[in-house]
């Protein structure tokens, strides 16, 4: 039962915040800009909600749902003008990677900080599932609005998803059973 209302983050070197091994936490209010790395970093928890936040100019994911995370809803988040390139770096990724975030959310990456390392599909067996991700504004980003690799059983409900560099969402890497509902892509 932690609540983070409010607060501004701007030009940090890494991400804004980590949720690992928790429950019941909820992020909401906080603008963060201006970043080397990303917003918010969620692994291993659940109850979790990223709601009515500002996240622009970040050099990776504004928002990552991460393996045994289930029950997490990311609704309501302005997310625009970022500037990573990546799948990785897309506003909203949800992954089931075998990685510990907590220790250093690069470490899903190769060093040239873009691609992934290498994982057979069989390995990765803790998997994000029954989350959300709704009503959330994702525009001018470089990469995709929506990232979702091996993640399982989410809803993604009426998100606006406008002018990014990539796709409007890309659906990967052994997602299964999502459901994809009346999102806006342009």
């Amino acid at each position: 039962d932690v609540r983070l209302i409010g607060g501004f983050f701007d030009g940090l070197p890494g991400w804004a915040v980590l949720v690992a091994g928790s429950h019941a936490v909820t992020l909401s209010g906080m603008r963060v800009e201006g970043s080397t790395g990303g917003g918010v970093v969620v692994t291993g928890s659940d109850e979790i909600t990223v709601w009515r936040n500002r996240f622009q100019r970040l050099g990776a994911a504004p928002v990552m749902l991460h393996g045994r995370t289930h029950d997490a809803v990311v609704a309501f988040n302005d997310i625009f003008g970022n500037l990573g390139a990546s799948n990785w770096h897309a506003g909203v990724v949800v992954s089931d990677r075998n990685a510990d975030l907590a220790a250093d959310p690069k470490s899903l990456l190769l060093p040239d900080n873009h691609g992934i390392k290498e994982q057979p599909i069989v390995t990765r067996l803790v998997v994000p599932q029954d989350n959300v991700i709704a009503f959330n504004e994702m525009d001018a980003n470089r990469s995709s609005g929506i990232y979702l690799d091996g993640a399982a059983r989410t809803a993604v409900v009426d998100n606006r998803i406008t002018r990014n560099s990539k796709e409007g969402m890309c659906i990967d890497n052994g997602s299964a059973a999502n459901v994809i509902v009346r999102n806006i892509f342009d």
